[in-house]
């Protein structure tokens, strides 16, 4: 094959033969997306920017503040017990200062035939 017979295949008549119509058409077009995607750029920004802050804000604080109540939930019931156990030693702390109980243990501690008085027992006797 010679070079005038490439140029008569007709697959090499059309490959870069182009209609007088298209390329007007083509910058319309592409000219229409470019002011459509200007126009709409600011809503897509705020789009975006209210995307990110539920992505990186809003999301973290809240598993923050789920994971803060679990945490208040476990202080308050740490709180509650040690109150419990505070209640408790006052009322040791009164039975161990009060005189007529340390006379009790006294005298159990004396007296043989008797139960030594402890302060377990005097916290059954004080319960019922």
């Amino acid at each position: 094959m010679s070079t005038p017979d490439l140029d008569r295949h007709p697959a090499a008549q059309h490959s870069f033969a182009r209609p007088a119509g298209r390329l007007p058409r083509a910058r319309s077009r592409a000219r229409r997306a470019l002011t459509l995607t200007l126009h709409w750029a600011p809503l897509g920004a705020a789009l975006l920017l209210l995307g990110q802050l539920a992505w990186f804000g809003w999301r973290p604080a809240r598993a923050e503040r789920q994971r803060l109540e679990r945490a208040e939930q476990e202080v308050r019931a740490r709180a509650d017990r040690l109150r419990a156990e505070e209640a408790e030693l006052r009322r040791d702390q009164r039975m161990l200062a009060d005189e007529i109980y340390q006379e009790r243990v006294r005298r159990s501690q004396v007296d043989p035939a008797a139960t030594q008085l402890t302060l377990e027992r005097a916290r059954q006797v004080a319960g019922q």
